[in-house]
């Protein structure tokens, strides 16, 4: 009877003891909606990526071929189960409010040639227990080095930006919108090497959409390299400012 009743304790409380949630994860309720499980590697078929890194340039995988549709909970082949590494001119960077860090980078030798590459937030729920999160993690601290990055905002000010985002439908609150996203372009922009997946999202106004709307999502790592590099120019720079959506946010 003593061993019986040890063993049910054991059972109930055991998982309290080792650390380990009974209810499931204790990450805060953050991130994106479309196609979140194959943007942060949760999806059924993540199993049948290929992590061995293919050296690709911005340009070129900015002339991919998209799938005729894209899949909701799953990676589409070929490209959403490869892995790339590139080299390009970080030029951009917003931390949207799904908690997730946009960057755009240029091509090196074609500068009006870009790609959206993200980096997922790690703390957030589903993402927060994947083998990946150390990745993004440790690719989100390499890229704050720079001081000039913006910082991660808490919660609770990503979920205001995102009510005030809602409710930008007049003309002066979509200038206010266009002129804070301008506050994004780098006064200094930096030549980096990063690897990620691939991903193939909707078009919705993004700065630095590639023409296929092909982005490295997730990345799952970044490193700054010496040299300069040079952005898109000013007429590329207005014209995603112009017509960017709140719903790129």
């Amino acid at each position: 009877m003593k061993s019986k009743f040890f063993q049910l304790v054991l059972f109930l409380f055991a998982p309290l003891v080792l650390g380990a949630t009974v209810s499931g994860s204790d990450c805060p309720q953050c991130g994106g909606v479309e196609r979140w499980s194959v943007k942060v590697l949760t999806a059924a078929n993540t199993s049948s990526i290929d992590f061995s890194p293919q050296t690709a340039l911005v340009s070129a995988l900015g002339e991919l071929s998209p799938p005729t549709s894209l899949l909701e909970t799953a990676h589409v082949a070929p490209y959403e189960l490869e892995k790339f590494t590139i080299d390009g001119c970080l030029f951009f960077v917003r931390q949207e409010t799904d908690a997730d860090y946009h960057l755009a980078l240029a091509d090196l030798a074609q500068a009006n040639d870009t790609l959206i590459a993200e980096i997922p937030d790690a703390a957030c729920a589903d993402v927060c227990e994947t083998p990946f999160a150390k990745n993004y993690t440790d690719a989100l601290n390499a890229l704050l080095t720079d001081p000039q990055m913006p910082r991660p905002a808490s919660l609770a000010v990503l979920q205001v930006r995102q009510k005030t985002l809602s409710a930008t439908t007049t003309a002066s609150a979509m200038a206010a919108y266009r002129t804070s996203l301008a506050t994004s372009y780098l006064q200094n922009p930096r030549r980096v090497e990063l690897s990620g997946v691939g991903f193939f999202d909707f078009p919705h106004g993004q700065v630095g959409k590639a023409p296929n709307a092909f982005e490295i999502h997730p990345v799952l790592s970044f490193k700054y390299l010496q040299g300069t590099c040079t952005p898109p120019d000013a007429q590329h720079l207005n014209a995603w400012i112009m017509h960017a959506l709140p719903t790129s946010d």
